[in-house]
């Protein structure tokens, strides 16, 4: 994924002034040197976020304005910071035949599978091209309605998370 978000940045970083990448790496060593050297030439800034550091996690949802993501946990977290995101997502060809047709699953983020809708933009498979995430991530940028939209949607998607009444 990290080549199709570093041609991505291209695509945006004449569109987004101060446009700056932050990635939360996994705590382990190999891993976050391997991303080290991966983004030393992006074409935008990027800042590294050590594994296991939560409030560093927290402190750069909070800095941001919008987020792209792969699929997985992290769209959850995401949507507790209220964060806006576009959710990215590529795999072999087979995967995404099962996935497609046997699975039937309409939506790959839980908090779409949730709230059964798409309110976070989800680019997959075929679609997850970094034009078509750039695309998806300047107009959560520059629509503020479209923001405040996806904002609205974590909340309520924060909610279902809560346990009821009826469980106390």
């Amino acid at each position: 994924m990290l080549p199709i978000f570093a041609n991505t940045m291209e695509l945006l970083k004449d569109n987004v002034p101060q446009l700056m990448t932050i990635i939360h790496v996994a705590p382990n060593e190999h891993v976050e040197n391997f991303i080290a050297g991966a983004v030393h030439r992006w074409p935008v800034p990027v800042v590294l976020i050590p594994g296991g550091t939560t409030h560093m996690r927290y402190d750069a949802f909070s800095a941001s304005k919008v987020a792209l993501c792969t699929s997985g946990t992290v769209a959850v977290e995401l949507q507790l910071a209220r964060l806006p995101c576009v959710v990215a997502y590529r795999a072999h060809i087979l995967t995404e035949w099962f996935i497609r047709y046997k699975a039937k699953i309409q939506y790959m983020s839980l908090p779409n599978i949730l709230l059964n809708s798409a309110i976070i933009p989800e680019a997959l498979f075929q679609s997850c091209e970094p034009a078509n995430l750039a695309l998806l991530l300047k107009d959560l940028i520059h629509d503020h309605v479209c923001r405040e939209k996806q904002i609205l949607s974590a909340q309520k998607f924060v909610k279902l998370l809560m346990p009821s009444e009826r469980t106390n």
